[in-house]
């Protein structure tokens, strides 16, 4: 019996429900809640997350296993022989615009799918090229009616570029 004197007929005891959850002789949202904490504790009796903990050990992607876990790495780039850590960028790639974005293409693994490289403030651009010795990237936009270079530069294993005008 609730305070007020509310009774629910929803639960009865011994059902399938309450044999697992006391809270299911309460009223309907107490059903809610405790049909949650089933799914919860089925949850949680097939296993733990093995990548929840300092992502289970790898630099960038975790993927748990029967056995444990492996490791994984971002489109196109390759992992190290640790088996845990994985290179800063591919070492031969593609690159090229689609107008609104530019995208790389890694030669390094057999994945040839496109993914985007950050450029900031891009709306037309019509033409790129890299220069690989100052790692440097230019580009034209006719939107903006600009010529610009990103500089790539590496801060703490990831890459971002700083922008500067050419006039």
């Amino acid at each position: 019996m609730l305070p007020g004197n509310i009774q629910t007929p929803l639960c009865k005891p011994k059902s399938a429900v309450s044999s697992h959850c006391s809270l299911c002789d309460m009223v309907l949202p107490m059903l809610v809640l405790c049909l949650f904490a089933l799914i919860l504790l089925s949850l949680a009796s097939s296993g733990f997350n093995k990548c929840g903990r300092r992502n289970g050990g790898c630099t960038h992607l975790c993927l748990p296993r029967p056995n444990g876990t492996s490791c994984a790495c971002p489109t196109g780039i390759l992992l190290k022989g640790d088996g845990r850590s994985c290179d800063d960028s591919p070492e031969t790639y593609l690159l090229f615009s689609n107008r609104v974005s530019v995208r790389r293409i890694s030669l390094d693994t057999n994945d040839h799918t496109d993914v985007h490289v950050p450029v900031p403030e891009l709306h037309n651009v019509i033409s790129l090229d890299y220069d690989s010795v100052d790692g440097k990237l230019y580009y034209t936009d006719v939107t903006l009616d600009v010529i610009r270079w990103e500089h790539k530069q590496r801060l703490h294993s990831s890459a971002i570029f700083v922008l500067a005008f050419i006039h």
